[in-house]
């Protein structure tokens, strides 16, 4: 669907991994920004069994 928000997901989790981003998404006068992220796998077994296996959880 458009304008239900997907393209401002992908670019907030780009952020997350390193993406780099515009200067306009820090506020004026600010040295910088920082970015951070929580992501919950409680209930996703198989996505805890892949982190698991790639040593990421």
């Amino acid at each position: 669907e458009t304008g239900a928000g997907k393209s401002i997901m992908l670019d907030a989790l780009g952020l997350c991994i390193g993406d780099r981003a515009d200067a306009k998404a820090v506020r004026a006068g600010a040295d910088r920004a920082e970015i951070s992220a929580l992501f919950s796998v409680e209930q996703l077994p198989l996505a805890q069994a892949w982190l698991e296996q790639a040593a990421l959880l």
